[in-house]
């Protein structure tokens, strides 16, 4: 590979200019990758796949990389491909039925789905996203079938009745989807949208005091999360109190970021944040994805990419102001103390 200094697009490395041979990139492609700096690898390995297409390693990672960058789009391309060489591809596959979801298609969905279960983590996260895909069908007593197909772990039942529960408030079934989302709470109430999901339920129901009791427990141990601040407020003042979520799209989007963060926490920070990409590409203004995108590139030791998350954040989300600080000091570990 010449010596030419890198420009970027964006955040996209521009190679249209640098003497690059299918070697030299291949290589630039794996020293990108063994720095965690996928939105690198994607450029340099899409190159050294131009020359070899049907190198089905190297598809992986081109897809893989893709992915990890928030090019959901053209990892849908590479997932084709994947799934044309290995129809049992399970995250391929994964993102194929996301990508349904994104475009209302949700047999087509369901179909991808059921072939992307049968691996740690994807036998929890998929049956739960077809349950979404038959929900946006309109076809609730599919979306319960699909989440008891979730086995495995203890802890999964949480995640499970978490999702079922928003599932059945978009669905119209308010009782049921408290029982859910008791379920949930009672299991862990330590995740902040568990805890928001259910006092809307109660406040929704009319079960004020119930709801504010939720929201008065979680203060007391976070007593400066915005999102619950805003919702007391929003009891208290006696607002309209909106659903947790108001489309397939940002239910799934949820399903992928309650897995993702504690996957994160973990030390599986690639995985979560390839989770996070995808809740992202359904639900591009979600505050609570931003965040944790750009918590796991600070973890990653990637501030830029930090920087351009919470840059992003909408301004009428609650997360807006923390999310403003953590840029600032972002930015000054950037170097860039003046902005």
């Amino acid at each position: 590979m010449a010596s030419t200094p890198e420009r970027r697009i964006g955040d996209r490395l521009d190679v249209s200019d640098l003497a690059l041979t299918p070697s030299g990139s291949f290589l630039a492609g794996r020293v990108a990758l063994s720095v965690k700096d996928s939105t690198a690898a994607a450029v340099f390995l899409a190159e050294a796949l131009r020359v070899d297409p049907k190198n089905f390693d190297l598809l992986d990672r081109v897809f893989l990389a893709n992915l990890s960058a928030g090019n959901v789009e053209a990892a849908a391309g590479y997932a084709e491909r994947l799934i044309g060489m290995d129809p049992n591809h399970r995250v391929a596959r994964l993102v194929l039925g996301l990508t349904a979801i994104q475009g209302k298609q949700y047999e087509i969905a369901r179909t991808h789905l059921a072939r992307a279960a049968r691996r740690p983590v994807l036998d929890l996260v998929a049956p739960l996203l077809a349950g979404w895909a038959a929900t946006g069908a309109g076809d609730v007593s599919k979306a319960i079938d699909e989440a008891k197909r979730v086995r495995g772990e203890e802890w999964y039942e949480a995640f499970k009745n978490f999702s079922l529960g928003m599932m059945l408030d978009l669905a119209g079934q308010p009782d049921a989807a408290i029982d859910r989302l008791k379920a949930a709470y009672d299991a862990d109430p330590a995740p902040v949208r568990v805890a928001e999901a259910y006092a809307r339920m109660l406040a929704r129901a009319n079960r004020i005091e119930e709801a504010l009791k939720v929201v008065d427990g979680f203060l007391s141990r976070a007593p400066r999360q915005p999102i619950m601040v805003e919702l007391k407020d929003a009891i208290e003042k006696k607002r309209p109190i909106e659903r947790a979520v108001t489309s397939v799209q940002q239910g799934a989007a949820d399903t992928l970021i309650a897995i993702a963060v504690p996957l994160g926490r973990q030390g599986g920070q690639e995985f979560a944040l390839s989770f996070l990409q995808l809740a992202l590409s359904l639900d591009p203004t979600n505050g609570p994805a931003l965040v944790a995108i750009a918590d796991t590139f600070s973890d990653m030791g990637q501030p830029q990419n930090a920087a351009k998350a919470l840059g992003n954040i909408p301004a009428t989300s609650p997360l807006k102001r923390n999310a403003e600080i953590s840029l600032g000091l972002t930015l000054d570990q950037l170097d860039k103390t003046d902005e």
